[in-house]
Formats: C-alpha cells, sequence, structure tokens
C-alpha cells in the first residue's frame, strides 16, 4: 500500500471497557490490531487458565447460595478440569486456525516444565488455586455476596457512561458484611497483581450508576498467593478522575493516534505476526497506523 492510496476504514467498538482503556495506554497499535483489523490472536495458556479459574470460582460462589460450601479436594479439582476444558472449548471454536500444539505458554521453562505455563502445568496448578479461593472464602465468611435486587454480586454486569462513553463492565464479586454497611468489589487475578486499581475503581462507578450503590473497599484476589491485595479506599477514585480517563481515551480513538509501544512484552503479544513495528511475518497483509481511518460505530453519549 503506498502512501497515495485509499485509506482502510476500520470500525471500532461503541463502548469502551476498563481493558480498551489499558489497551490504548500501553500498545495502541495492537488495540487497532485486535479491535479494528480484527487479526486473528494466538491463544495463550495464561488467557485459557485464568477463564478456568474464573468460571469455576463462579460456580463454587453460585453453589454457596445454596447452602453448599463444598470443600472436598476430589470436587473441587473435578470442578476446575471441567470448567477448564469448557474455556479450551471456546477459544478453539473462536480461533480455530489455531491449533492447541501453537498456543503461547508464559512463565519460565524449569526442569519440571520444560514447555514453561502450557495445559499440563494449569492442569497441575489449577485445582490448587480454586482451592485456594475456596480456603480465603471459608476464613473470610464474614464477607457475603452482596445481592442488588435479585442480581448476585458474582459476574455482576454494570453498564455505566463514564467521560461520556458507554461502558461494559462485569465485576466478579461484590460483597457486603453482616451489617450490609460496607460493599467489597474483588477482582480476580490468576496472574499478577496489577499496577494500579484503575479497574476496581471503575467499578465502584459502575456499580453506583447501574443500581445506586457506593462500595466503600476495593482488592484484587490473586490465584497464586491465594489473599488479597490492599484494600483500596474507593473515593481515590471520583467520577471527576475516572471521566477524565475515559473521556482522553475516546479522543485517543477518535482522532486516531495509534502507535506501536515496542517492549519486551513484544514477544508474547498476541497480534505481533501482524505487526509491522517488529516485522510481524504477516505484517503485509494489514495497514500501518498512517494508512487507517477510524469510524466509532455510533457518536458518543453526551455528558450531562
Amino acid at each position: 500500500m503506498t502512501a497515495t492510496a485509499e485509506k482502510t476504514k476500520i470500525r471500532l467498538p461503541q463502548h469502551l471497557s476498563h481493558s480498551q482503556c489499558s489497551s490504548l495506554q500501553f500498545c495502541s497499535w495492537r488495540y487497532v490490531l485486535e479491535k479494528g483489523l480484527h487479526v486473528p490472536q494466538q491463544p495463550s495458556w495464561a488467557t485459557v487458565g485464568g477463564s478456568g479459574i474464573h468460571y469455576a470460582t463462579e460456580v463454587w460462589d453460585n453453589w454457596t447460595l445454596n447452602g453448599v460450601w463444598e470443600t472436598d479436594r476430589g470436587q473441587i479439582e473435578k470442578l476446575f478440569h471441567d470448567q477448564f476444558d469448557k474455556a479450551i472449548a471456546e477459544r478453539e471454536q473462536q480461533e480455530p486456525d489455531f491449533p492447541k500444539e501453537s498456543w503461547r505458554a508464559s512463565g519460565r521453562a524449569s526442569k519440571q516444565w520444560p514447555n514453561k505455563e502450557d495445559e499440563s502445568w494449569w492442569r497441575a496448578e489449577g485445582p490448587a488455586m480454586v482451592m485456594s479461593w475456596v480456603t480465603w472464602r471459608t476464613n473470610n465468611s464474614q464477607w457475603e455476596i452482596a445481592m442488588f435486587g435479585d442480581q448476585p454480586g458474582i459476574e455482576l454486569e454494570c453498564n455505566p457512561v463514564i467521560g461520556g462513553q458507554p461502558v461494559k463492565q462485569f465485576i466478579d464479586r461484590a460483597f457486603t458484611n453482616p451489617e450490609q454497611t460496607d460493599i467489597l468489589l474483588v477482582d480476580i487475578k490468576s496472574g499478577r497483581a496489577p499496577d494500579s486499581q484503575q479497574q476496581i475503581g471503575s467499578y465502584g462507578l459502575g456499580l453506583l450508576e447501574t443500581f445506586g450503590v457506593e462500595a466503600r473497599w476495593g482488592s484484587y484476589w490473586l490465584a497464586r498467593t491465594g489473599g488479597t491485595t490492599a484494600f483500596e479506599d474507593m473515593r481515590l477514585w471520583p467520577r471527576e478522575r475516572l471521566d477524565d480517563i475515559y473521556r482522553k481515551a475516546q479522543l485517543q480513538r477518535e482522532l486516531g493516534l495509534f502507535l506501536p509501544k515496542e517492549s519486551n512484552m513484544c514477544s508474547g503479544c498476541s497480534v505481533k505476526d501482524a505487526c509491522f513495528a517488529v516485522g510481524g511475518v504477516n505484517s503485509d497483509l494489514y495497514p500501518t497506523p498512517w494508512q487507517i481511518e477510524v469510524e466509532i460505530k455510533s457518536p458518543p453519549v453526551p455528558l450531562d
């Protein structure tokens, strides 16, 4: 494609989300490859394993709503494998061009795990992570699943407007104490702890807008350690702060301010083969940042 050739028009999602804002901040060209050009994404075992953890803990927490607090390790192991298999099947359907043998494995190779954190690693370690959730919930039973009308705080969908933009959210867990005086929002992480509490902060605003309930605290639960990060005071994330973040993310999209960020993370990128900046083997099949024209699916929602 030459510099004078007609530009490729790309359509970006109407809504924003925390993950989209994070992608725009970290590597905005990867965001375009994934969301605008819909490049096939090489699956990673970290993502699939994380989905298995999320699905399994969700099933277990729904059991507790019916009074079943399952602690048998054999049952927990079966629960994880069933949900891990579900996550694998979903990913195979989404990306049929990538056989499981080609899925990326993160972590470091070792004598025990020469192929790093692949399917075998997740099948060995995943049940222990789910068991850690069971232990944490059992040891902290003073935090009960919060109810919002007839909806439990499990994968709770919220659709706020932040920075004038419609936002999609799914809050992993919302807990309350027996007196129902405090709300704690928890996001489950199967990898390392995030560097920022922005995700939790935006969930607080989503909960307030969608259900009229204010959360006092937020935290990440880490599957690899079995505990939470320090509780974040949600007052550190007022609407004005979040509006500013999402408004600027939308402005970046509208102006087409997309650039690759080359770093040591590129080797693990799911769309690296399509990226011109790292000489991806398929990069000649896709336009570059100066060869695209952006279209948002619908006009932004005006601020009040």
